[in-house]
C-alpha cells in the first residue's frame, strides 16, 4: 500500500496536490497560502490517503490499461485506433493521466479553453523524433486523436512526451 498525503481545499473538496511525504504537503500548503490572495491556512486540510493514484504511478501501458479496466472509454480507444499499437498505448496512458488529473480534453475543446500537447521534430542523424517542447491549442481540432493526446498543463504534456518517447517514435513514423 502506498501512503500519500493529499492537500484538499475544504470548500471544494478537490485535491490541490498529492505528495509522498507530510513535509512535501506542508511546504506546498504554505506556498499556496503565502502566494495566494484570499486563502488562509484553515481553508485547507491535509489527509492521508492509501493507494491514492497520481500521474507518476502510471508509467507504462499495462498500468494505464489496468487503471482503466472498468472505464467505458477504454473500449472506445481500442475500437477507434486499431491501426497502430503504439497509438493505442499513447491514448490509453493519456486517458489514465487525464482521468487522474480530472481533465477532459473533449470538454475543454467545447469550452474553448487551452490544452497542451508535446511537440516533436525528426532528427535525420538518429532517425528518431525528439521532444522539442510543448504547444497549446484552444481551438477546435478536426483530428479524432489529437485532442485525446492533450493535457491540462505544459508540465504534464512535456512529461508525457519525454516519458513515452519510444511510443511516440513508433507512432510518428507511421504518419
Amino acid at each position: 500500500m502506498i501512503k500519500r498525503f493529499v492537500v484538499l481545499n475544504k470548500n471544494e473538496q478537490k485535491p490541490m496536490g498529492v505528495f509522498n511525504t507530510i513535509e512535501e504537503a506542508n511546504d506546498f500548503l504554505l506556498d499556496v497560502v503565502k502566494n495566494s490572495i484570499g486563502y488562509i491556512i484553515s481553508d485547507f486540510t491535509i489527509e492521508m490517503a492509501n493507494d491514492y493514484i497520481i500521474i507518476d504511478d502510471i508509467n507504462n501501458y499495462e498500468t494505464a490499461d489496468s487503471y482503466l479496466k472498468n472505464d467505458m472509454d477504454r473500449m472506445d480507444i481500442m475500437l477507434a485506433s486499431s491501426y497502430s499499437e503504439s497509438l493505442i498505448k499513447l491514448l490509453t496512458i493519456a486517458k489514465a493521466w487525464n482521468k487522474i488529473d480530472g481533465f477532459d480534453p473533449g470538454i475543454v475543446e467545447m469550452a474553448g479553453l487551452e490544452r497542451f500537447y508535446p511537440t516533436f521534430e525528426y532528427d535525420r542523424k538518429t532517425d528518431k523524433y525528439l521532444l522539442t517542447g510543448v504547444d497549446y491549442s484552444s481551438c477546435y481540432s478536426s483530428s479524432f486523436f489529437g485532442f485525446n493526446l492533450c493535457f491540462s498543463s505544459p508540465g504534464i504534456a512535456a512529461k508525457f512526451g519525454e516519458k513515452f518517447i519510444e511510443y511516440w517514435n513508433i507512432y510518428l513514423h507511421y504518419l
